[in-house]
Formats: C-alpha cells, sequence, structure tokens
C-alpha cells in the first residue's frame, strides 16, 4: 500500500479502509488502473477520488460494494 500512498498513515482512517477494500478486491494491478482516483487521493481531493471511483466500469460492476466505498471516501473525519 505504502508503494502507491507512500503517506498512507497520514490518510483519514475511512479512507485508507476503502483503498485496503479496493485493493484486496481488484488486485494490485487493476487498482492501478484508477490513475486519476490515485492522483486525488494523493492530493488529499476525497471528492474527486470519490467521483473517479464512482464514474469507472469497476462501479457499475459491482454497485453495492462501490456505493459503500464511496461513501467511506468521503465520510467526514
Amino acid at each position: 500500500m505504502r508503494e502507491i500512498f507512500p503517506k498512507f498513515d497520514e490518510l483519514p482512517e475511512n479512507v485508507r479502509l476503502a483503498l485496503i477494500d479496493m485493493i484486496f478486491n481488484l488486485g494490485k494491478p487493476r487498482f492501478l488502473k484508477f490513475k486519476k482516483m490515485i492522483q486525488a487521493v494523493k492530493n488529499r481531493d476525497f471528492q474527486k477520488a470519490a467521483y473517479e471511483a464512482k464514474n469507472s466500469q469497476w462501479c457499475r460492476q459491482v454497485r453495492g460494494r462501490c456505493k459503500d466505498i464511496i461513501k467511506l471516501i468521503q465520510q467526514k473525519q
């Protein structure tokens, strides 16, 4: 995880949980295709990160799981 997000431990807990869930379910190679979402997280723009996740083919495929992950990313700490 820290290879992708060097400051992973500094992210809000809800965002860390969402990212762990995504990587676990997608696998690292597929997760790395979410380039805009990854950059948004690195920039701490969690609304954009949620938007990028929501507008992905993955989200259209898994629906419920995606909605839960988006809620986690958008949750205020």
